[in-house]
């Protein structure tokens, strides 16, 4: 889709925040769906409708460009490397959270960015009652915008420049926008509606829907920054509250964003004692014994589940910490030696580059390179693993099995088996290569939309993957994916690795899928997205697991314009019909027919079905196109239990 005023942004001397361009640009896409305002480099006139004025990120076109979409209904192409352009007023609806709960309101989590005060470091602000002047004005706060951000102190409010947002807020005046596809609810084109409340489209994605009521008399609820989604416009904005403009995060700003840590890095503590036992909260707690990371350095292992960082210490102790609290250290020489900081396994007479670009002679092994994201077989010889492994637990569990390496400490590697993390001797290790052949393993492709075709040379892995999928051999689709885009596999009949691992409900594949960057909202040639092609098939499991990866659930297909749950309700599948009620799905979404899923559930004399639906507090007087609630339809189908 092509929008007014694309911008051409230089890539000389940019600014991105993260330590490549390719996490760079990973991390920017958990931003779409923000709530974004004008930001310092701002020079487009009144595009936005003028300063304090909202609108949602839609996507990004690269990782120096993103699209808005802005409440007035204008669409552009604005800057985040060069040149900040934007500032995030709400990533609320983006998912973004922590677990804290706000001194204030009692909220928790904590959605977008958490407000941490640097005075009184047990007291959380959600951004709400931040911008509410909760709390001493006086005292300055840290921006955590992310919750492995490295965060940023700010300035005290009583000194800052604060100002009003105005659009789609309670009070405005709507029309139909950009993404609607609701057919006439809105009384047809040019139908003007009124928003009543911010709700939420979907469990954990606050702030991004609108309840409207229409001048036709319908009502409501339609997406306001969900997936990046504004069904809405605005004729006539509202206020929506007041923000302190210098206090926002800039996006594509290098000052704060997701994790900037990796295995094998140096870090320190150099925080305040008190400030630091407050931010470890749920982080990993706090034990006395951790007082050594603030005269240590210590070196990343793994960055957990959770963004928490697992530091080890000279000493030998590791401690999960909060990375807010950790800045990098680069002194990476001790006597002689080559402290772990982006470490390799090189063959005999070959040099790995380290992060600063100096090259960094290693150790050999015979079992050739190993590096961080490979693929390995763990030897069988459970003696030998005893001896290498430094944690009290069975070995015999991981013995012959794959993993992946998720960190190196020369002479052991970090391996992940399942959800769990083991410390193996390199010399124990064999890596995973296809087809027996020895492979040169690059860096997997980051593409910022789904690709159809996989052309070149990784082609042939691409279809073997779409094949291992198809097959459930997870040890083969381990390998694959570290060979090839995720999300270009597709085989000579346009099957894609994702469709095949969803259609024969192979979570565990789906797991490794979406582990590796598989973009899980894409439709499919019918229109159907993977949330309804498992719920059509009822594959439980991997429902739960597209219901865990915060895919659209209220998403519609591309031929009866139908919901998963419609699809699960039709088929009297109670237990799928469970799983979207309980993660929050619109309990009474019509299809192209009008129908509700209550309908179709009637029609299927699923009466388990019907019994959940109405717990779920299902509108039955809604009407399909045939003029039928569901109170009629159980009429005519002679249906009165």
């Amino acid at each position: 889709m092509l929008f007014p005023n694309a911008i051409v942004c230089s890539t000389a001397g940019r600014l991105i925040c993260m330590e490549s361009r390719r996490s760079f640009a990973q991390s920017l896409r958990f931003y779409v769906g923000s709530r974004v305002v004008r930001g310092p480099d701002w020079q487009w006139d009144k595009q936005d409708g003028g300063e304090g004025h909202v609108g949602t990120i839609r996507s990004f076109e690269s990782a120096e460009e993103v699209v808005v979409v802005w409440d007035n209904g204008v669409a552009a192409n604005y800057r985040c490397a060069d040149a900040y352009d934007l500032r995030i007023l709400d990533a609320g609806p983006t998912g973004i959270k922590h677990d804290w709960t706000c001194e204030s309101c009692r909220q928790g989590p904590i959605f977008s960015v958490l407000w941490q005060c640097a005075e009184c470091p047990n007291c959380c602000l959600c951004s709400s009652c931040y911008n509410n002047d909760k709390h001493s004005l006086k005292h300055r706060f840290w921006r955590l915008g992310w919750p492995g951000s490295t965060g940023c102190i700010m300035e005290p409010r009583k000194k800052s420049k604060k100002i009003p947002f105005r659009g789609l807020y309670p009070g405005a005046q709507v029309v139909r926008g950009i993404d609607w596809q609701w057919d006439n609810q809105d009384g047809g084109a040019g139908g003007r509606g009124r928003i009543r409340d911010i709700q939420e489209w979907s469990k954990d994605y606050p702030r991004s829907a609108a309840y409207v009521v229409w001048d036709s008399g319908s009502q409501n609820l339609y997406r306001v920054g969900f997936d990046g989604m504004v069904d809405l416009k605005s004729i006539s904005d509202a206020k929506g509250g007041s923000y302190y403009r210098d206090h926002l995060l800039l996006l594509g700003s290098k000052r704060e964003g997701a994790s900037q840590f990796r295995p094998g890095q140096s870090v320190n503590v150099e925080l305040d004692y008190e400030l630091v036992r407050s931010m470890q909260g749920s982080h990993g707690g706090w034990d006395d014994k951790m007082n050594e990371i603030f005269s240590s350095t210590g070196t990343v292992m793994l960055i957990d589940g959770d963004h928490d960082v697992v530091v080890e210490y000279p000493s030998g102790n590791r401690w999960t910490l909060n990375p807010a609290i950790l800045c990098r250290a680069f002194n990476q020489s001790v006597a002689g030696l080559v402290a772990p900081m982006e470490l390799s396994v090189a063959l005999p007479g070959q040099q790995l580059r380290g992060i600063e670009g100096e090259y960094l002679t290693e150790p050999s092994t015979s079992r050739g390179s190993l590096r961080v994201g490979d693929i390995v077989k763990i030897t069988d010889d459970v003696a030998k693993l005893r001896e290498s492994n430094e944690y009290a637990g069975n070995v015999r569990a991981i013995a012959g099995k794959y993993g992946q390496i998720v960190g190196t400490s020369w002479p052991n590697a970090t391996v992940r088996v399942s959800d769990t993390q083991w410390s193996v001797k390199v010399d124990l290790l064999t890596k995973y290569v296809l087809n027996s052949q020895r492979i040169n393993l690059r860096p997997r492709r980051s593409k910022p939309f789904f690709s159809f075709s996989s052309t070149g040379e990784n082609s042939s892995y691409a279809v073997e993957l779409v094949k291992a999928a198809m097959e459930g051999n997870l040890a083969q689709c381990s390998a694959l994916v570290t060979l090839t885009d995720v999300n270009s596999a597709v085989s000579e009949k346009g099957m894609t690795a994702l469709k095949a691992a969803v259609i024969g409900g192979h979570a565990t594949i789906l797991k490794v899928l979406i582990d590796h960057g598989c973009v899980l909202e894409v439709a499919d040639e019918n229109g159907s997205r993977p949330i309804h092609t498992a719920a059509a098939y009822g594959h439980v499991d991997v429902v739960r697991l597209l219901i865990k990866s915060k895919v659209d659930i209220n998403a519609r297909n591309g031929q009866n314009n139908e919901t998963a749950l419609h699809i699960a309700s039709s088929k009297g599948d109670s237990v799928v019909v469970g799983l979207l009620l309980e993660a929050g799905a619109h309990p009474s979404l019509q299809n192209i027919n009008g129908d509700t899923p209550m309908h179709l559930a009637l029609n299927s004399e699923a009466d388990n079905v019907v019994n959940l639906l109405a717990a779920n507090k299902a509108d039955v007087v809604l009407v399909n196109n045939d003029g039928y609630n569901v109170l009629h339809e159980a009429l005519r189908l002679k249906r009165t239990r």
